[in-house]
């Protein structure tokens, strides 16, 4: 059904290739963003959750 739906549709390839190209291109910013990223402003973020109540007052 779904690939009926697609093959009425013109340019069906170029579509597939352009979201193909989007997520590629997300995730590869994303893993740079992430291996850039201050590894003390990494450790106080996943250190957060963790402090007591106490210590934030």
């Amino acid at each position: 059904m779904f690939k009926d739906i697609l093959k009425s549709v013109n340019g069906y390839d170029n579509w597939s290739i352009i979201s193909m190209l989007i997520f590629f291109l997300f995730f590869v910013g994303l893993i740079i963003y992430v291996w850039k990223l201050d590894k003390n402003f990494s450790n106080y973020m996943s250190s957060l959750p963790l402090e007591n109540e106490e210590n934030s007052k």
